[in-house]
């Protein structure tokens, strides 16, 4: 597996498995929505966070990580979690549409995490 995607699909999984530290930064970053059964995100807004705070893309370029995002097995490892990825909102357009990591068993919440 590539780096690129193994840091997406190994991102997505953090997510998909909740973990504390993750949760957290994703609930105070403005640019996302997270309910107890979902976490919003356009792609723009994940790569700048993931390139910001999560720091493990390395030099890649949105156009990069855009293209290695759609060819990786994201999907296949967070279901193994009891989570998928989703289109919210199709927009029409890669960059505008709204996608959704669902989870099936609903989320933790923050007290019991």
């Amino acid at each position: 597996m590539p780096a690129l995607e193994k840091t997406v699909v190994d991102f997505f999984e953090q997510v998909a498995n909740q973990d504390t530290c993750l949760m957290h930064a994703l609930e105070q970053d403005r640019r996302f929505d997270i309910t107890p059964d979902r976490w919003c995100f356009t792609l723009p807004d994940l790569f700048s966070f993931m390139s910001q705070k999560g720091g493990h893309l390395g030099p890649c370029t949105y156009r990069q990580f855009r293209r290695g995002i759609y060819g990786s097995a994201v999907n296949a490892a967070v279901k193994k979690l009891g989570a998928e990825v989703i289109i919210e909102t199709n927009c029409g357009n890669t960059d505008k549409s709204v996608y959704a990591l669902v989870w099936h068993v609903g989320r933790k919440s923050i007290e019991h995490r």
